[in-house]
């Protein structure tokens, strides 16, 4: 359920705040699946977008959320007790700022191994330092060799947020140390792979 009785009225079409424009921006939304059946509070419903004030304000009974960029891996992650899973869609968790619940569970991030995946991986734990990557390591990477391919414009900026581990990940892929770009798509991992480092 959502916290307070004003929640209903959140997430209205906003006026633009360049002032005489006339116009109005969109909320920024959330997407997220309930990997437990056993939650029961949207009329059955399980996969469900809302805005981002609304997402703020939720309280449901989970201990781990699992976000992931890649919709496919999104749908098929399967049922979990207490779990939620997030739609991120690349650069798109931005909106979790102001989810402080989150700060009561566990949060995985699974991102493509490539630089950009671990530039979402910081920005995330910019709203949340307590955010774990999953199926984002060199092991992962180099068990999957068959399914590499290219990234095009590989990330340069400085992270400040990624553990010694990740941070020498990262700079291995931008320096070209596997190959020129190597980039795994995080849905081109081996499925039995990832539900055993998920725990699933």
């Amino acid at each position: 359920m959502m916290r307070g009785s004003k929640t209903a009225r959140k997430g209205h079409l906003r006026r633009d705040s360049h002032a005489g424009t006339g116009s109005y921006t969109l909320p920024s939304l959330v997407r997220f699946r309930l990997l437990d059946p056993e939650i029961d509070q949207f009329g059955g419903a399980r996969d469900i977008t809302v805005t981002a004030e609304a997402f703020g304000s939720l309280c449901l009974a989970v201990h781990t959320v699992i976000a992931t960029e890649n919709q496919v891996n999104f749908l098929a992650l399967p049922d979990q007790p207490g779990t939620l899973a997030l739609y991120g869609g690349g650069y798109g968790f931005s909106s979790l700022r102001e989810a402080d619940w989150l700060r009561d569970c566990r949060v995985l991030y699974w991102g493509d191994l490539d630089t950009h995946g671990f530039r979402i991986l910081d920005q995330l734990r910019a709203a949340h330092p307590h955010v774990e990557s999953v199926l984002m390591d060199e092991r992962t990477l180099l068990a999957h060799r068959d399914a590499w391919g290219k990234e095009e414009s590989p990330s340069r900026a400085a992270l400040a947020r990624l553990t010694a581990a990740e941070a020498a990940l990262y700079e291995s892929l931008g320096n070209s140390t596997y190959g020129s770009n190597i980039r795994l798509e995080q849905e081109l991992i081996s499925w039995r792979w990832a539900l055993r480092e998920l725990g699933a």
